[in-house]
């Protein structure tokens, strides 16, 4: 942003300059004496503009994802099989993950319930195939409720999409609780 910014600012201070030094006689009475010395007031105008464009890129648009946001472990729960509801879902943790920046997110989805149907979607959708890929691609882990599969009577291997064995936890509910206390912020969306 600081960059974005700089051009006004540098142009700014050349009129301002300018309509300083235009001034002439006008402004010779504000040059004083400070401890003895002359102190022409361009140089504390200069200064203070200095000082704003040093706090202006400080701001938070200066900074990048992961120095405003800082390292986060975050965790999202989907147990609903609404397709509307599941294709946001995915939206909201790519825009998050756009937000903060891959390298400074740990990621989880727990599916439970309903929400295995993303997975279950997947297997014959191209586009969530392609979604979950991405996600993937992006070290968000996706952890399956072993209760869920149970009841459903699911095979991680023959009814979800590109499930392994390490993926399916025992209880989604109970991850959900392992992972918060292990400082994951939890995000229902």
């Amino acid at each position: 942003m600081a960059q974005k910014y700089q051009g006004h600012f540098s142009l700014a201070w050349r009129r301002f300059d300018v309509r300083l030094k235009d001034a002439g006689p006008s402004i010779s009475p504000a040059i004083h004496s400070i401890q003895g010395e002359e102190v022409n007031p361009m140089n504390s105008i200069r200064t203070s503009l200095a000082a704003l464009v040093l706090g202006l890129s400080l701001l938070p648009g200066a900074l990048t994802a992961g120095e405003y946001y800082g390292k986060q472990k975050v965790v999202y729960h989907l147990n609903n099989d609404d397709p509307k509801q599941l294709d946001m879902a995915l939206r909201n943790i790519q825009n998050h993950i756009n937000a903060v920046g891959a390298d400074n997110i740990e990621l989880r989805v727990v599916l439970h319930g309903n929400g295995v149907s993303l997975l279950t979607k997947a297997k014959e959708d191209m586009d969530l195939q392609s979604k979950v890929i991405n996600l993937k691609g992006q070290h968000v882990e996706f952890k399956i409720c072993k209760n869920t599969l149970d009841g459903k009577k699911l095979s991680y291997e023959n009814d979800l999409f590109d499930v392994s064995k390490a993926d399916v936890v025992p209880s989604g509910v109970a991850e959900l609780a392992k992972l918060q206390a292990e400082g994951f912020v939890y995000i229902k969306p």
